[in-house]
């Protein structure tokens, strides 16, 4: 800092005292502690001079300004730390004089610069505050450390408002800072338009700003009781335009060239002088207002009021009136691929007259019956209807002052009766809304059509009334994921759904080219009864699932019955998780996981049935209500039946063709080494259980990565009873009822530490060719005490 003699002192202090300055500003001074041990100097500053005298203040003088006390050349516009870490700083001279040069220093870094009046750095975030900013000007050279402190720790919330309560965009702006009450506190307010910032310590301004609109106006400051810590907050401020543009509203145009305006403007401030710009005016007293115009076009529509009082001003907007488009031609599109494999949705595209028009109407009739009124349909999927000749239409009407055109348009579509959507769910009471149909008399209707107009079911059924086809003969082709919903939920009494001589299958098998179509199946809720008897469930994930039961604690229990049916490639056949199901005349039954000759989506199956969690001491019991032998047959599956902490007690089955297959998508899978295996019993944790089996034969298993075997009982936890005691013996030439051929074991026993097995295998007749490394007849491990199992007569 340049040290001044005695002279210089008295001539400054005379230039000082000869000088008159009715304006005194925050920035005319500053505060700077030249040496160690010295008290603050005061610099007067002249912009006409280079060179200041040295006043010595006493020590008591505050230090509270909006900048740092070591100079007031320039005050700091801007000091914020930015997302990434870094840190800015902005500053603006207090002179417009030319030569000015900037530094910022940190650390051991080269400086930072910049020429001119204004300037703004972005500082590493490795860098450390305080920054020193050094500014030279002439022959001064004035310095400033600051450090950035965190705004949400120090800005004051709503510090500053505005009021605009004139039309010419000024601004009365309240600054309430606690620190105001301090006289020497001063701070830098920026205007968010990009005009000079300002120091100042009062606590009102007025700006004036070039046009309407949202501002962001800053304040940065210096916080008392600290050496460098400054902080800028922001806050935003709205600038209102008397004639914002907005407020002329065209709402409607009936018949022809009757509009009506709405003036989008406060109720108190009608009445109101309205010029319609066809040479007419008059004065309103409310909104909204009719005037008739005499053509269509644009007119230049003004309106005079007073917003504030004594302040009148006009305004214009333009309203353009629409001429009539009266083209209703378009083009009707198949978008493909969807999200349906075998109904489309279909676009209209290519509308002559796409815009939207106050003086014109659009009705669109689609050939399933669906009506939109408006310019632009959305994409539609035609459903719900008999498409009898191969194609769909969609006819366009448009109607503009009282003239009306038409134009229809047509595209190929696959013929069949479509029912429901991709997602959506129809209960079978429901009436379709442009048939007048139930959507159990739309299936009546169209069941026994042939593959050329097939009944097509997309979505959920949901059966929520007894529902019963027993005459008659039909096919349902499902969709990808549609599903037959039976919800005997609160009912109190069992939802009957029954079938007789009906194909459930994949609309893939159809000739229609779209795809594997796998559906979900029957999917049964709460108290039911199922029957399904001579026809076929073919191709879904589940043949028939029992969900999660929701009320079902205790008798009667939901109940199947099946005979003379079939259950064809179907990743299971039937499946329940938790629910107890009462099986009835359960007979002359095939599933066949993977039917080769009828490959549908894949050739992977998991389990046929499959029950789990079935609390003790219920038992599922599948025996035939009329006993012939080996009525039911399991085939191509991983494993016939699969049950977990579920008692079973089953007769009448011959499983065979078991094989690994791979994994597939959408249900649970079996673990790998877990296929070829005719009955899968495991016990977690129950406290008890039972497997009973007779009349079932296992053969011809496929242990590739697996080992087959007839029957794996694994109890981990809790007691089990095992009964294969056979009724007939394989005595002389009789047959014995439960035998096994062709496959690498018979049994394969197992107990945990806390499980235990008792019961009987007995006169069973066991073949098995598994081969040194895999054959056995009986294998047991056992790991607890007190196991009693009778094996005899086999």
């Amino acid at each position: 800092m340049k040290q001044f003699n005695l002279l210089t002192l008295y001539l400054c202090v005379l230039t000082i005292i000869i000088m008159v300055n009715p304006i005194v500003h925050a920035s005319d001074h500053f505060i700077a502690n030249l040496a160690t041990n010295k008290a603050p100097y005061v610099f007067e500053w002249d912009p006409g001079r280079t060179k200041c005298a040295e006043i010595i203040l006493p020590e008591s003088s505050p230090d509270v300004s909006a900048n740092d006390d070591n100079c007031s050349s320039f005050i700091i516009t801007k000091a914020v730390e930015l997302p990434n870490g870094a840190y800015q700083i902005c500053v603006q001279s207090i002179s417009p004089s030319p030569g000015q040069f900037w530094e910022v220093h940190y650390g051991s870094m080269p400086p930072l610069t910049a020429f001119g009046p204004t300037a703004c750095w972005t500082i590493p975030a490795t860098a450390t505050p305080p920054f020193e900013i050094i500014h030279y000007l002439n022959d001064m050279e004035c310095n400033q450390f600051v450090s950035i402190l965190d705004p949400e720790t120090y800005c004051i919330e709503d510090a500053v408002t505005a009021t605009n309560e004139n039309c010419r965009f000024e601004a009365d702006i309240t600054i309430d800072l606690p620190y105001l009450s301090n006289p020497f506190f001063t701070y830098v307010i920026t205007f968010g338009d990009g005009s000079p910032a300002v120091q100042s310590s009062s606590s009102t301004l007025t700006h004036t700003y070039a046009q309407e609109g949202s501002y962001e106006v800053c304040l940065t400051y210096l916080i008392p009781n600290t050496e460098t810590g400054f902080v800028t907050c922001c806050y935003k401020i709205e600038i209102m335009n008397c004639c914002s543009g907005d407020v002329v509203h065209l709402t409607a145009i009936a018949p022809c060239w009757i509009a009506t305006l709405e003036f989008d403007l406060d109720p108190a401030l009608f009445p109101i002088t309205v010029e319609y710009g066809d040479g007419t005016s008059e004065v309103v007293n409310s909104s909204p207002v009719l005037h008739t115009y005499p053509s269509s076009g644009c007119y230049e529509v003004s309106y005079i009021y007073e917003p504030f009082p004594d302040e009148i001003v006009k305004c214009m907007e333009l309203v353009c009136l629409p001429a009539c488009c009266l083209n209703p031609e378009f083009e009707l599109n198949a978008i493909l691929p969807g999200t349906s494999c075998i109904n489309p949705e279909y676009e209209i595209s290519n509308v002559a007259c796409p815009n939207a028009s106050l003086s014109t109407t659009h009705l669109w009739e689609f050939s399933d019956g669906t009506i939109f009124e408006g310019p632009n349909p959305p994409p539609h999927r035609f459903t719900n209807f008999f498409d009898e000749n191969g194609e769909v239409c969609v006819t366009h009407t448009i109607t503009c002052c009282n003239e009306t055109k038409t134009f229809t348009a047509c595209a190929s579509h696959e013929p069949g009766a479509y029912l429901g959507v991709p997602g959506g769910t129809l209960n079978i009471d429901d009436i379709l809304p442009f048939t007048g149909e139930t959507v159990r008399e739309f299936i009546d209707d169209y069941e026994s059509g042939d593959a050329t107009h097939p009944l097509l079911i997309e979505g959920t059924i949901r059966i929520n009334k007894p529902t019963i086809f027993l005459t008659g003969t039909g096919t349902w082709n499902m969709a990808k994921d549609a599903e037959i919903f039976v919800d005997g939920s609160g009912t109190g009494t069992q939802m009957a759904f029954m079938l007789r001589s009906r194909t459930l299958q994949s609309a893939a098998r159809l000739p229609i080219g779209g795809g594997c179509c796998r559906w979900k199946g029957i999917r049964s809720q709460g108290l039911t009864r199922i029957l399904l008897i001579y026809g076929k469930n073919m191709d879904a994930d589940y043949a028939v699932r029992y969900a999660t039961p929701t009320e079902i604690v205790g008798a009667p229990y939901p109940v199947l019955t099946s005979y003379y049916h079939e259950y064809l490639n179907n990743y299971y056949a039937i499946k329940s998780e938790r629910q107890k199901v009462t099986f009835t005349g359960f007979h002359h039954l095939t599933m066949d996981g993977a039917p080769h000759e009828t490959l549908i989506c894949g050739c992977d199956a998991v389990n046929a049935i499959d029950f789990r969690g079935v609390p003790s001491p219920l038992s599922i019991d599948i025996v035939p209500s009329t006993f012939t032998d080996y009525s039911n047959v399991i085939r191509n599956y991983e494993q016939g039946f699969h049950f977990e902490n579920t008692s079973l007690k089953v007769r009448g089955f011959e499983i065979r063709d078991l094989k690994n297959y791979q994994p597939v998508l959408g249900v649970p899978n079996n673990l790998p080494g877990e296929a070829g295996i005719g009955i899968d019993f495991r016990q977690f944790s129950a406290p008890v259980s039972a497997l009973d089996l007779d009349y079932m034969h296992f053969s011809d298993f496929n242990g590739q990565d697996s080992r087959s075997v007839a029957v794996k009982d694994f109890i981990y936890s809790g007691h089990h009873t095992l009964t294969a005691s056979a009724a007939v013996p394989p005595i002389n030439t009789s047959i014995s009822s439960i035998r096994t051929e062709n496959l690498a074991g018979g049994y394969e026993l197992f107990t945990g530490v806390t499980g235990r097995i008792s019961g009987n295998i007995k006169q069973n007749d066991i073949a098995t060719n598994g081969g040194p490394d895999y054959g056995f007849g009986i294998h047991g491990t056992f790991n607890s005490a007190e196991n009693e199992l009778e094996v005899k007569d086999n």
